[in-house]
């Protein structure tokens, strides 16, 4: 911008600016004063321009804009959620604090007494880890959440052939952590009470008697972890297993059948 002033005996002077962050205003002949206006810093450096009035030139320096920059870029956090902070530096002393918001709602930001931020992050309720962000004044900060974990009390069972009732138990990492108990659905087991829960739990499976003679196999399936159910079939056994010597005369005799598991 440029402002042209003179006075009655003829002087003439101009004013202009260096820079476009400075601006002149006002209009002044002969003596007066020269008004200009300054932006906003957005920049994380300090910055100089000038105004040359008449051939004079007049400095105006500037004090860095206001960039916060954590000091971390992200956080690991367990399945069963918890607290956490980051320090945010600041470009210039006089910056105010930092704001923070979360673009999820398991994410809770907040910027402390010293102008730093903490967050609480909600336990994990689901199979799958998660990511969320806190903008701390348009920075990013990566908040990445561990996936539920579970652990069974067994990778197997092994029912009679009478069938029956059986359970294993569910201890997930996170007391938050939801789990559902599935069978491949044979229809000789059925998962009973405890089948599905949120934390620890117990999962009851329900045996018919296995009538057959071959041994059967089922599987339950908890958090993609398979528990492997195999029942016997009926067995047999006889009693002795041969006559010994039978006189030449014969005769009638008899042998005994043992069934186990049987109906």
């Amino acid at each position: 911008m440029i402002v042209q002033g003179g006075d009655s005996g003829g002087c003439t002077w101009t004013a202009t600016s260096s820079v476009t962050w400075i601006s002149i205003s006002g209009n002044s002949s002969g003596d007066g004063n020269i008004t200009y206006t300054v932006a906003v810093n957005t920049g994380a450096t300090a910055r100089a321009g000038t105004i040359t009035v008449a051939g004079q030139n007049f400095t105006i320096n500037q004090a860095a804009g206001c960039v916060y920059t954590p000091t971390l870029a992200s956080a690991n956090i367990l399945s069963t959620g918890g607290t956490g902070s980051v320090t945010v530096n600041r470009s210039n002393a006089s910056c105010s604090a930092p704001s923070a918001t979360s673009n999820v709602s398991w994410i809770t930001p907040s910027v402390n007494n010293s102008g730093n931020v903490t967050y609480t992050v909600a336990g994990n309720t689901g199979p799958g880890a998660r990511e969320g962000i806190i903008s701390i004044s348009g920075e990013p900060f990566r908040i990445i959440q561990a996936a539920c974990t579970y652990a069974l009390s067994t990778a197997s069972g092994n029912p009679a052939s009478s069938g029956g009732t059986y359970n294993f138990s569910v201890t997930p990492s996170s007391p938050t952590c939801y789990w559902v108990a599935t069978s491949d659905s044979p229809s000789w087991m059925t998962t009973a009470t405890g089948s599905y829960g949120t934390g620890g739990g117990t999962v009851n499976y329900s045996v018919t008697a296995n009538s057959g003679n071959a041994s059967r196999t089922g599987t339950i399936t908890v958090a993609n972890q398979a528990v492997t159910v195999t029942q016997p079939g009926c067995t047999y056994t006889l009693s002795p297993t041969s006559s010994g010597a039978i006189s030449i005369s014969g005769g009638t005799y008899n042998f005994t059948i043992t069934a186990s598991g049987r109906i």
